[in-house]
């Protein structure tokens, strides 16, 4: 097993020998930038799979049946979201905010709401209604912008649980934490989240220095900033030094939900199948630190970091299911851009385009 270095309460992690079919060798990026890779021959070198990148990192982030979804739409915006038949059937119960036509297979924001204000204050009564009866997961008590695109206005703001449940596109901020090493693989070593066992999604499952969704009313930049000092305690001089904006990736992936849900509004709840659509954008950061900063679990998000070696990190991806399916997909972009996945393997150009495949607007 590759080295770690271990903070708080570090759980080892089984991992086995690189995979030799269709593996190649490549020279790892001696560069600090976060655009083009420059291959160096001082490094060590790190073996890649393109395939197993693909199929355990990229496709899983895009699982997904259109069949099981009705669209919404607002007039004069577009069809913004979608909603399985339960929620449909719920959405139902509030004719003054929403049409529902069982025949056209389409829910319809009522015409009347035509201003951001009139929508958003509509939805605070629905998605509170959608609490009650049990169709959302834990309440963030955020707003999130319901919209077409990130450089569009939003049609109106609604409470971050409910953003999947609706299939709005959604937007976040991850971070890459790099520490340069010249004797290790890549010539990198990668901070690694363990996620608390308490999280309601993906317990336990690997993650990103930081990361977050991405609030009405804050610039990403900044938002970045924000969930590092929060998730991590990175202070705000070393963001300023070390992070870098590194594009963008996006993925839609379906998700089923067995809730306990009050679907006829009668006080009796029965098990239902509910299914949720992230329709993602991540905005993607690279944040070089020192060798002597040591990241702390500060809001509970994480239980502990890990220091791991790129290597151990692409074992990982591309044997196990041990990453939360949407840091994998940023981090073999991270990969692509810094040289470690080149062109000189069969694969690499699908793999390229699948990252920003869907909904990257």
């Amino acid at each position: 097993m590759a080295a770690m270095r271990h903070v708080s309460s570090p759980r080892l992690l089984g991992v086995r020998m690189p995979i030799q079919r269709a593996s190649i060798r490549v020279l790892a990026c001696a560069s600090s930038c976060t655009s083009a890779a420059k291959p160096s021959a001082a490094h060590s070198i790190v073996s890649v799979s393109i395939p197993d990148l693909q199929t355990n990192a990229v496709d899983r982030c895009l699982e997904y049946d259109m069949s099981l979804y009705t669209p919404i739409d607002v007039p004069g915006v577009g069809k913004i979201g979608c909603v399985c038949s339960p929620v449909a059937e719920a959405l139902a119960a509030h004719p003054s905010v929403f049409h529902v036509d069982v025949q056209t297979q389409l829910v319809t924001m009522r015409r009347e709401l035509d201003t951001f204000e009139k929508r958003t204050e509509a939805m605070v009564d629905v998605a509170n209604d959608l609490k009650a009866r049990g169709f959302l997961g834990k309440w963030r008590d955020e707003l999130f912008p319901a919209t077409m695109g990130f450089d569009d206005e939003p049609a109106f703001a609604v409470e971050r649980a409910v953003v999947s449940l609706l299939g709005l596109r959604g937007y976040g901020v991850h971070a890459n934490g790099l520490v340069r090493d010249e004797s290790a693989p890549g010539g990198y070593r990668l901070w690694v989240g363990r996620r608390a066992a308490d999280k309601a999604t993906w317990p336990g499952k690997l993650d990103h220095l930081a990361a977050g969704g991405q609030p009405l009313g804050l610039d990403p930049y900044v938002n970045m900033v924000k969930e590092c000092g929060e998730e991590a305690g990175i202070p705000p001089e070393l963001c300023e030094k070390g992070l870098h904006a590194a594009g963008a990736v996006s993925y839609r992936l379906g998700e089923t939900h067995t809730r306990m849900v009050d679907g006829a509004s009668k006080g009796v709840a029965t098990a239902t199948e509910v299914h949720t659509l992230k329709r993602d954008v991540l905005f993607v950061y690279d944040l070089e630190l020192p060798a002597d900063f040591t990241p702390v679990p500060v809001d509970g998000e994480v239980e502990s970091f890990e220091l791991m070696d790129l290597q151990t990190v692409v074992n990982l991806i591309a044997e196990t299911e041990e990453f939360k399916p949407n840091v994998a997909l940023v981090i073999v972009d991270m990969l692509v851009r810094r040289g470690i996945v080149t062109a000189e393997s069969k694969g690499y150009l699908k793999l390229i385009k699948s990252l920003r495949l869907i909904d990257c607007a």
